[in-house]
């Protein structure tokens, strides 16, 4: 719920009300009318995104920011729990046997459950979303197969980390890699055994009796052929 008010109230670039930036000026100030309303519409975007029990309860709350708080302070407990729950699920979480695609499906979608049940204070600065993504990288690259153990060191080394995407290209690009030799050999023995034995096998004896005689009093080539 708080993730789905969160990204409603800034969408309509409110989210000022709810996290500090917008504090209530004084009731004289020409601002306050304006204050006034758009913190009645981000408190009823709230209180009808909850049950009517709850809304009921902070309906008698000044500022959206109030309500906001409490209804957090409700729900911080069993979200306390959940938000362990996923923390645990993400950290058993491995390759295994499945595609790199797979592995990183699976973890994106524990990462948003994670995301929904974080009841933490709101960031406006960047700094905890950088320190999201990067713990991101880290649970990722941990639990790849040990075959990638080379490309997940260099991944570790660059400064910044890269991002969820570029690291997942990186691995692709390892891979196809690694598969690319196998490949290249089959194909040059195949193509050797096909020009050894087909007519391609008489060019160089086409080739020895060609050569390049120059005609007399022209400037230019013309192949002579005995």
């Amino acid at each position: 719920m708080r993730s789905s008010v969160l990204t409603c109230v800034s969408a309509k670039n409110k989210l000022g009300l709810i996290d500090g930036r917008n504090n209530k000026p004084i009731d004289d100030s020409p601002y306050f009318p304006y204050w006034e309303r758009y913190n009645d519409m981000v408190k009823a975007w709230i209180t009808h995104s909850v049950s009517g029990e709850i809304a009921t309860n902070v309906e008698c709350m000044k500022t959206a920011k109030e309500v906001l708080e409490d209804i957090n302070q409700r729900f911080r407990n069993s979200n306390g729990s959940n938000y362990i729950h996923i923390q645990r699920k993400i950290a058993s979480t491995s390759q295994g046997s499945s595609s790199i695609a797979t592995y990183i499906t699976n973890l994106r979608n524990l990462w948003d459950e994670l995301n929904c049940a974080y009841f933490g204070p709101v960031c406006t600065c960047g700094a905890l979303s950088k320190f999201r993504e990067d713990q991101q990288i880290f649970q990722f690259l941990n639990g790849l197969n040990d075959s990638f153990s080379n490309v997940k060191s260099n991944i570790l080394l660059m400064n910044p980390l890269p991002s969820i995407s570029k690291s997942y290209s990186l691995l692709q690009q390892d891979k196809s890699q690694r598969e690319i030799p196998s490949s290249n050999r089959s194909f040059s023995s195949d193509s050797a055994t096909f020009l050894s034995s087909g007519p391609y096998n008489n060019l160089n004896k086409f080739t020895k009796n060609v050569n390049f005689e120059p005609r007399r009093g022209v400037g230019c080539y013309t192949l002579g052929i005995s």
